[in-house]
């Protein structure tokens, strides 16, 4: 894969360091960057690599477990990059479903939109006037999407 856009990877940065402030502060979990690599199909193994991940308390091993993740994360982060074909980014949501995972983001830098996908209906799409919220699994967050989307938020960066 070739090097993300400056966009592409600010924005990407930006919600998942938002996401582990939040995560941390409130002990819900773990989040991880995107160098994770997560088994989610065997025989034979396919890894996806998410652009940001997150693995609820509950649920984390007790050590790292080596190359490749074997627990499905609970949320990913996926940045579209113009590039991508949205056939590929469409198969890709419906792979990360199918492995379990609960909530496949799909932020899309360029028309400022993040979908949210709970399953192939279960989708909701948000703008940069909205606030990205998942009390299931991140009870008492609210990001405004404009400070994702803002290469210098207005309302600044939220607590």
């Amino acid at each position: 894969m070739p090097p993300a856009s400056d966009q592409h990877a600010g924005e990407e940065l930006r919600l998942m360091a938002l996401l582990e402030v939040h995560i941390l502060r409130h002990r819900l979990g773990k989040a991880y960057g995107s160098s994770v690599g997560y088994v989610v199909r065997h025989d034979p193994d396919t890894v996806l690599e998410p652009d940001g991940s997150f693995v609820v308390a509950s649920r984390q091993p007790a050590s790292y477990l080596g190359k490749f993740s074997r627990i499905i994360p609970d949320l990913v982060l996926e940045v579209v990059s113009p590039s991508d074909r949205d056939t590929d980014v469409a198969d890709k949501i419906d792979e990360w479903l199918a492995a379990g995972v609960r909530v496949v983001l799909l932020l899309r830098p360029k028309q400022e939109t993040l979908t949210i996908h709970r399953s192939r209906t279960d989708v909701t799409v948000l703008t940069r006037g909205d606030a990205l919220t998942c009390e299931d699994l991140l009870p008492g967050f609210a990001l405004p999407l404009s400070v994702v989307f803002d290469i210098y938020p207005e309302e600044g960066i939220p607590e």
